[in-house]
């Protein structure tokens, strides 16, 4: 909850906002002292700014204490850009009379530096007169060094540094060091604190962007500036040294301590809480490595400090910014398991969330939030933010942009694979369903979210800001949650529900309903229009003169805009001025060496022209060395040709004996191979022997060793007794001296005393003690002198042992020649028996191949002859249908001629004779090189739908002959057209067929599914050419169906042969197939042979 501060805050902005008039703004100067209340309060109701902004701007023109309220409210980003984006002129206006102003700590200077205390927009460009403030304030700060002249110039770099400092000379940059220098140096044993903490600010920030100044704004003013004479590349490389150089480490001693004196108890609770911000600042931007050294060096002041955090007397904040400084300063893994434990709690706890969040920079903690990633606590941030979103009534906008901020953090610093796998500690499971829960309830939460916010508006918050800052931290959430189960790779993944829950609650943090409760009054009316209405109406009032009076007043205020603006662009014109005449300068010197080269040059060229008849004369003497040079060479050459026939002679001998030669060596090698194996098992069996022995010597060295060391132990105790000793009457001495002075200091040397006696009969038992050992080592070593003499004994043994295996090995290479010698007879007999069967078998592959050749010859020779033959009884239907439209005999006429009880019927044609060009018959070779004959195509029986997955088309061979057939067939629901031969014929389906067998009595119907294709009609024109291009618009296809399927194709029944053309279109009848197997591939071949005889 709130504070009532920040309350009474909200509530008087709402009066403001919603007042139809222009109203007073004491009360809310008040309330604005607080600035975490003012980012609370922009965080949480930003669609109310811009109405709150043009009330205070509106309000300006009338009370000069509105400038104030300006320059406390401009301290967040979001107000200052809307009072810049509402009247552009106020930063020009309010620098210009900073400028104008004796005193510089004034109220116009305050509002510059608070409109200049942030980045400015890209739009907006830094005046010229921000250079003469900054002087001015540096000046100040010289004359009068405290943290309250100081901080106005740390402000003003912070937020515009990089365009301020490529505006400034050299010589003002230098000036400025120098001053910096100076306080920092005077100022350090001061009480102010925070004033060396800002001098180590401001070298941070000039150190962060230094990198050769670039521009970053894209306003072209500011860029044109930048290149003036003014703007010198230049380097702080003195205060660079207090950050990464030599003074480094007293930086961070000095910091150090000032967090010590902040961290006590009767420190001021502001002053020390900004102390420790600017610290943290300063720590992060000294590199890791000196922070490091440093800690090492300073383990008590480390200690220390980590009590000093731990302490009770203590504020939250300060604690909160003590742990965040030993985390920057130490890093985290250095620190113990309790104190990590705090600083992680600073990322987790609302309130540290929330606090760290508003006071330090978003940097700041990088390192030790990847220091915490890297552990694989990231579980804890999630299940956090989650809890805070379900289970926190009063939200805060401010912790949920923490959240979000801190989890978008993670997602940049990136989740490696080990991190993911340890990500739900210490039990995967249960870290996998604490998950699913928390998503269950976010889930439930963000559907609910609308019926929770009240009807009326609250003035403390937006519903839609709310609402959107819920969505940002949903989606942030789900967004690491898909990154961690990416990078996990398997390893500790979600299941696929959670993985489905979490894209479902992205999704629903996508859609932003909510709609803010805050009324929008109308715009404000003038204060002469206020006036006017607040007195009584009179009659004699004209509405001319009042909107007169108004257009009046805004046209002086358009013109006082505008005499603004020239004004600034006059001050830069004149700052701009002074460059130009530098360059016109530059220019006229430029010229005069210009014509000093140019005589030069002159000079060059006559010289030039005797150079190059002395070149002429060189040339012609190297043309004719070149000459002589090249008869050299062709005798060169032909000496060198004999050379490399007398190397490649020499060569291929020395090759034939170098294989003879390793032909020679591979056979010993083979020979050396089988000697060895018999030889290494001896072997290993001396050396493991050996091993032993030496290995026995090693102890015995090692137990010799021990006996040196108790003796320089046994010598080392008996000096340190003599000390002690001596210490002892050194003491004795002392005490008797000091007996007089001081009661307190005999005790002491009485006790020293008796700690020194207890030491003596300690060492006396140790002494005893290393005697015993003494004596068990000798012991220890006479029993090893034994074994030794034994092992030695065995070596002799397996000496002989190896005189023996050595005899047995030349035996061995004897009987090995011999096995060699019969092993190559061998090889040489059956390598002539594999040479004549290779023979063999490439003359009958040779006759093979012949007759394949044959083969595929006489293939393309009958295929040719098919489609001769295909191509003619086309051409013969085509003619018969023509002529009997010629004749006028309808349809059915035709189908009773050919006896089959079908309104349109046609013979059959070859049924593998096909036209179509998504059929090939060239022959196709296997993977084996042997040619594969095509198909026949004329069986019935129905293709195997699992091998043949392709839909059915037009282009097989009866689909072709029937649409050609119905092409040129005249129509009898069209008389008018029968003597004509280009008749339109009826539209029919390439699908409905009927397949029927010569030797069949019954035919099958039987309707299929409908599929709707578009197909091109062709006309009589083109018979030939194109058969099958006559496309219905829809047409039934049948599953069984092949591309390959024939057949003489029918409709359905007689009863519907009489119907329109439309029904046609639309009805079908698919053959099922009455012949299955070989027996009906006969049939329906005996058939088709039939047919053609009767064509």
């Amino acid at each position: 909850m709130q504070g009532e501060t920040y309350q009474a805050l909200a509530a008087e902005i709402i009066r403001i906002v919603e007042s139809p008039y222009p109203t007073q703004f004491l009360d809310l100067r008040q309330l604005i002292s607080d600035e975490a209340d003012i980012k609370t309060w922009a965080a949480s109701n930003h669609c109310i700014i811009d109405r709150l902004v043009a009330c205070l701007l509106q309000g300006l023109t009338q009370w000069p204490y509105v400038l104030e309220i300006i320059s406390k409210l401009a301290t967040d980003i979001k107000i200052r850009d809307a009072f810049l984006q509402q009247e552009p002129s106020l930063l020009p206006s309010a620098l210009a009379e900073a400028v104008k102003a004796n005193s510089v700590p004034s109220r116009y200077s305050k509002a510059s530096v608070s409109l200049l205390s942030n980045a400015l927009p890209d739009h907006v460009a830094i005046p010229a007169e921000a250079q003469t403030l900054f002087v001015r304030l540096v000046q100040n700060a010289a004359r009068k060094p405290s943290a309250t002249t100081i901080e106005p110039i740390y402000l003003l770099l912070k937020g515009t540094g990089r365009l301020l400092l490529q505006l400034l000379t050299p010589e003002i940059l230098g000036h400025f060091q120098e001053t910096i220098m100076n306080i920092l140096r005077e100022g350090a044993g001061l009480s102010d604190q925070c004033l060396s903490l800002y001098c180590l600010s401001i070298m941070t920030v000039i150190a962060a962007t230094e990198p050769d100044f670039r521009p970053t704004s894209s306003d072209s003013t500011s860029d044109f500036l930048s290149g003036t004479s003014g703007s010198g590349q230049w380097k702080s490389d003195v205060l660079q040294q207090f950050l990464s150089g030599n003074r480094a480490s007293k930086t961070v001693q000095l910091v150090v301590l000032v967090v010590l004196a902040a961290t006590r108890g009767s420190e001021a609770g502001t002053n020390a809480n900004k102390s420790l911000v600017l610290a943290n600042e300063v720590i992060c931007a000294i590199p890791a490595e000196i922070r490091g050294n440093w800690c090492a060096a300073n383990v008590a002041v480390i200690r220390k400090l980590q009590e000093k955090a731990c302490a009770g007397d203590v504020s939250e904040v300060a604690q909160l910014l003590t742990l965040r400084f030993i985390a920057n300063l130490c890093g985290t893994r250095q620190l113990p398991e309790k104190l990590f434990a705090r600083v992680e709690a600073t990322f987790t706890e609302y309130a540290c969330v929330r606090e760290a969040n508003m006071l330090l920079n978003r940097n700041d903690g990088l390192d030790a939030l990847a220091d915490i990633v890297h552990r694989g606590h990231i579980s804890n941030l999630i299940f956090s933010a989650i809890s805070y979103i379900t289970t926190t009534e009063s939200q805060d906008v401010i912790c949920l942009d923490a959240f979000t901020a801190i989890l978008r953090d993670v997602l940049t610093i990136g989740v490696d694979k080990t991190t993911a796998q340890n990500i739900f500690t210490p039990s995967l499971t249960n870290g996998l369903m604490r998950l699913k829960q928390s998503l269950d309830n976010l889930s439930d939460h963000s559907r609910n979210h609308s019926s929770r916010f009240p009807a009326v508006a609250n003035p403390e918050l937006c519903i839609q800001a709310k609402t959107q800052a819920v969505a940002a931290l949903v989606q942030t959430i789900c967004r690491l949650l898909l990154e961690i189960t990416l990078a996990g790779n398997g390893a500790s993944s979600m299941s696929a529900s959670t993985q489905a829950l979490v894209l479902d609650l992205f999704g629903q943090s996508s859609k932003d309903d909510s709609s803010c409760q805050h009324k929008r009054p109308a715009a404000l009316r003038s204060l002469e229009y206020v006036e006017q209405s607040a007195t009584q109406d009179l009659s004699s009032a004209d509405w001319r003169s009042t909107l007169k009076a108004r257009f009046g007043h805004e046209a002086d205020a358009i013109i006082q805009s505008v005499s603004k603006a020239c004004a600034g662009l006059e001050s830069r014109c004149e700052n701009i001025e002074a460059p130009l005449k530098e360059a016109t300068e530059k220019y006229r010197a430029l010229e005069q060496q210009n014509m000093e080269l140019s005589q030069a040059y002159a000079q060059m060229e006559a010289h030039n022209i005797d150079y190059g008849i002395q070149n002429h004369a060189l040339e012609d003497e190297r043309d004719q060395a070149i000459r002589e040079l090249e008869d050299s060479r062709s005798t060169n050459e032909k000496l060198l040709e004999q050379i490399s026939e007398i190397k490649s002679l020499s060569a291929d001998r020395e090759s034939n004996l170098r294989q003879q030669f390793n032909d020679l060596k591979g056979e010993m090698a083979a020979a050396d191979v089988t000697r060895l194996a018999a030889l290494s098992s001896k072997e290993s069996a001396l050396e493991d022997l050996r091993d032993r022995v030496g290995h026995l010597e090693k102890t015995v060295a090692e137990k010799d060793g021990l006996i040196a060391n108790s003796h320089r132990a046994l010598e080392v105790m008996q000096s340190e007794r003599a000390a002690l000793e001596s210490s002892r009457s050194k003491a004795v001495q002392d005490h008797e001296h000091f007996v007089e002075a001081s009661k307190q200091e005999s005790e002491t040397l009485r006790e020293a005393l008796k700690r020194l006696q207890q030491m003596v009969v300690t060492q006396e038992n140790d002494m005893k003690a290393v005697h015993m050992n003494l004596e068990a080592v000798s012991a220890e070593r006479d029993s090893l002198s034994t074994d030794c003499e034994s092992a030695r004994q065995q070596l002799a043994q397996l000496e002989n042992v190896l005189s023996e295996a050595r005899q047995e090995r030349q035996t061995l290479e004897q009987s090995h020649q011999q096995a060699i010698a019969t092993t190559t007879e061998q090889f040489h007999v059956l390598q002539k028996d594999f040479l004549s069967a290779k023979q063999k078998y490439q003359s009958e592959l040779e006759s093979h191949r012949t007759v394949v050749e044959e083969l595929q010859s006489h293939i393309l020779h009958l295929q040719s002859k098919c489609e001769r033959k295909s191509a003619q009884i086309i051409e013969a239907n085509v003619l018969r249908s023509n002529l009997l439209a010629a004749m006028g005999v309808p349809p059915s006429a035709m189908a009773q001629q050919s006896g089959i009880d079908t309104p349109y019927a046609m013979p059959t044609t070859l049924s593998h004779r096909s036209r179509s060009p998504s059929l090939s018959f060239a022959p196709q070779k296997s993977s084996t090189g042997t040619p594969h004959l095509p198909a026949r195509t004329t069986s019935p029986s129905p293709r195997n739908p699992i091998l043949d997955r392709s839909p059915p088309t037009p282009t097989s061979s009866s689909s072709g002959r029937e649409s050609s057939h119905r092409s040129h067939r005249p129509s009898s629901q069209h008389p008018q057209q029968k003597s004509g031969l280009q008749t339109n014929p009826p539209p029919t389906s390439f699908a409905s067929t009927t397949s029927f067998s010569s030797g069949a009595s019954s035919i099958q119907h039987g309707p299929t599914p409908k599929r709707a294709r578009s197909r091109r009609s062709s006309t009589q024109q083109q018979p030939q050419q194109q058969p099958t291009q006559h496309r219905p618009q829809r047409e039934p296809v049948s599953p069984l169906k092949s591309r390959n399927s024939v057949g003489p194709m029918t409709l359905a029944s007689s009863s519907r042969a009489n119907t329109g053309a439309a029904r046609r279109q639309t009805m079908g009848i698919m053959p099922t197939m009455m012949d299955d197997g070989e027996g009906g591939g006969r049939r329906s071949r005996k058939g088709e042979g039939r047919d053609r005889g009767a064509s």
